[in-house]
């Protein structure tokens, strides 16, 4: 299967990588999983890219959770110098490659409320 262009993160056990771009920037990011403690989550990863210089920065972090079905879900943080950038990884629909997931930007400002098996919309104005 060939890999995306950009938008995407590879996690392959205790490895991440992956390429981020928006309008505002682009950026290839890395990976390290963090020690699990009683305080953390198994499923962390502390992201990290390149400066413009070639130094290595941390931008943010990923956290692995448990979706609403009972499956894999991610959630990414980064924090860039301009403000903080959301996202939630889906699974990349490719034939068997179970490491690759899409990065799903959200920015917070929609909000649902699931009344029933109906989810319902709420404007900023609300």
């Amino acid at each position: 299967m060939r890999k995306p262009s950009t938008n995407y993160i590879n996690i392959d056990g205790y490895s991440l990588s992956g390429k981020i771009a928006t309008p505002a920037f682009d950026l290839e990011v890395t990976g390290e999983a963090t020690i699990a403690t009683a305080h953390s989550n198994p499923g962390t990863f502390l992201l990290f890219s390149n400066t413009p210089r070639g130094d290595r920065l941390k931008v943010g972090a990923l956290w692995k959770r448990r979706s609403r079905g009972g499956g894999i879900a991610y959630f990414l943080i980064l924090h860039l110098g301009f403000g903080r950038w959301s996202a939630y990884l889906t699974r990349w629909h490719g034939k068997g490659d179970n490491t690759l997931w899409a990065v799903v930007p959200f920015d917070g400002v929609v909000r649902t409320q699931h009344i029933g098996s109906e989810a319902h919309v709420w404007s900023e104005e609300c």
